[in-house]
């Protein structure tokens, strides 16, 4: 994927390091990683760069297709942001503030969705009813953001940089500050490949291991942007690689920041990581709850994928941190699921009661645990908004016209004054309401239009050639009975 999380992999085969360790690589640059997970899991690639729920949904088969997989290595850490457009500056200063909001990220089984929609819970709303949350590929986001498509995104770098860069939006906050150190991608192998190859695959993690580490060097990002910058990897310009890269910046409000941990290159697959993820994943519907009891379930159903003992000694030559402490998301307890999840640090079950802001879920919603239900349930009741607005914008268009069509008859019916100039519009005193249409009236909302057009009252029948002329009232609406009105 053509972003700065994948530097320890590009940088391996832009500096040669691959062939210097004597292996012969390929890269296949996808733009989505939905594509991605449907190449790997045909068997089409052998090792792949992953965001890191993905490993576990294909390994455990939570969504589409199961393949065997291991997971032995964190490509990176931090190095991603909420970008906005400059329209919700001074607007949007907590997760509150984004009710309404539309917000693109890469892909479901994403860290990104998952650190988006901790942060959402903590502001009291539901993601999946109060914020409209759409998977957009990265390199679509920054486009759609300058055009008004959506409203933000939290993605990776550098599209969040390259959004200010062109003045479509400005940096909300970084990653780290919602997780100080959080996972992003991965990088995955297929369990059969790794089994049949063991000495491949070990020198293959020896030459992305060693890439990584020189990547995460200070020194060596200023570099590493300009080496990454050419159309056959990022393809993006080596100032806002570097910005990136070196946590130098600009935020696209005028003020200028300098964050050296900005994107981490750290590659230890910490056990944490993995349970934070599965808990999330079934925190929002994307995994099954049914047999996770308990720690061990967890730590057996991440152990499945992990792969540390291969890893952990060639880092550790590497000269890598190794240590397996990692401090979990501050806001990890808070939910809006009532889903069970586990503590990565205790193993102790955690706290998901919901928001005293927000509604807890239906018994219904509780007792449905297969994967992307809850989405569902909410693009269909998404779908019935769009499917009610385009009925009433098609009669309201009926109406015009029907009403264009009849406005020069003069059939001797009867029909209420038309309205004179300046004088407001006209209000039957004897209907319960009236609606004033362009020159004359409209009827009762609790009436319909009959097919020619009538209004009823007290039983007494008046033709009139306005279909929505139709009508209840107390007594007979006569043309003495009307009266100007500023407001109707």
């Amino acid at each position: 994927m053509p972003i700065t999380c994948s530097s320890p992999i590009i940088n391996a085969a832009a500096m040669g390091i691959f062939e210097q360790y004597g292996l012969n690589v390929t890269l296949q640059r996808y733009t989505g990683w939905g594509e991605l997970w449907i190449a790997f899991v045909a068997g089409e690639l052998d090792a792949t760069q992953m965001l890191i729920p993905m490993p576990l949904g294909i390994h455990h088969n939570f969504a589409v297709s199961h393949r065997a997989t291991r997971l032995p290595y964190i490509t990176n850490t931090n190095g991603q942001a909420i970008t906005l457009g400059l329209q919700h500056e001074g607007r949007v200063n907590g997760p509150e503030d984004f009710d309404g909001l539309t917000l693109a990220v890469p892909f479901d089984y994403s860290g990104h969705n998952l650190l988006l929609r901790d942060y959402l819970a903590l502001g009291g709303l539901d993601p999946d009813y109060d914020v409209g949350i759409q998977v957009m590929r990265p390199s679509d986001m920054v486009a759609a953001l300058n055009v008004g498509d959506i409203d933000g995104f939290l993605a990776p770098d550098p599209f969040n940089q390259r959004a200010v860069a062109i003045g479509a939006g400005y940096l909300y906050t970084l990653s780290k500050e919602l997780w100080d150190g959080h996972p992003c991608c991965s990088f995955a192998v297929a369990d059969e490949f790794a089994a049949a190859n063991p000495n491949t695959y070990a020198t293959l993690l020896r030459a992305i291991g060693d890439s990584a580490m020189w990547t995460d060097q200070p020194d060596h990002r200023s570099l590493a942007a300009e080496t990454m910058a050419g159309r056959a990897f990022l393809s993006q310009d080596p100032a806002v690689l570097d910005a990136v890269l070196s946590g130098d910046y600009e935020d696209g409000t005028g003020q200028e920041h300098s964050v050296e941990d900005r994107i981490g290159f750290q590659p230890y697959p910490h056990e944490s990581y993995a349970i934070w993820a599965l808990t999330q994943l079934q925190r929002w519907d994307l995994a099954p709850t049914e047999g996770y009891d308990s720690a061990e379930d967890y730590q057996r159903a991440v152990r499945d994928v992990l792969d540390p003992d291969t890893a952990v000694p060639i880092l550790e030559e590497l000269g890598a941190d190794t240590s397996p402490g990692r401090q979990k998301p501050s806001s990890a307890a808070h939910s809006t699921r009532q889903t069970p999840a586990l503590d990565p640090q205790t193993g102790e079950r955690m706290s998901t009661q919901a928001p005293e802001t927000t509604a807890a879920p239906s018994s219904a919603e509780q007792g449905a645990p297969e994967a992307l239900q809850r989405r569902a349930r909410a693009q269909r009741a998404r779908d019935r908004v769009r499917t009610t607005g385009l009925f009433l914008a098609f009669f309201l268009a009926f109406i015009a016209v029907w009403h264009l069509g009849t406005a020069g008859l003069d059939d001797g019916a009867w029909r209420p004054p038309r309205r004179p100039p300046g004088t407001g519009s006209w209000r039957c005193s004897g209907m319960r309401s009236c609606w004033t249409g362009p020159t004359t009236w409209a009827s009762s909302t609790t009436c319909w239009p009959p097919s020619n057009g009538c209004c009823w009252a007290s039983g007494s029948r008046h033709s009139s050639p306005y279909p929505w002329a139709c009508c209840w009232a107390p007594r007979r609406c006569s043309t003495t009975a009307w009266t100007p009105s500023s407001r109707s």
